[in-house]
């Protein structure tokens, strides 16, 4: 499977660069979601209520667990924007065929 869903296979000649540098073989977004630990997720968690896995202010933070933050900030607004176009839909559809449904 190509692209950046579940299983997404890395592809011949592709190379993806982080802004730090990283080579991926395949989108970044599936490599993180695919290999981070557990705990970058609850890291992810507890950062957004304002507890940053290090001592410190995000200045402080590791860079990769920075842009990992912000990879998970981009999917969550992606998925929150297909998950908003796909109920404008069926609300249209709804209309469309009056109520019924």
């Amino acid at each position: 499977m190509m692209g950046c869903g579940p299983g997404a296979a890395a592809r011949a000649g592709y190379v993806e660069r982080s802004a730090l540098g990283d080579r991926f073989d395949r989108c970044a977004k599936a490599w993180y979601r695919d290999n981070a630990p557990g705990e970058l997720f609850a890291d992810y968690t507890r950062a957004k209520a304002g507890l940053m896995p290090c001592a410190g202010g995000a200045l402080e933070q590791p860079a990769k667990f920075l842009e990992a933050v912000e990879l998970i900030d981009e999917a969550k607004a992606s998925a929150k924007a297909a998950r908003e176009a796909r109920d404008a839909a069926m609300e249209d559809l709804r209309r469309r065929m009056g109520g019924q449904g």
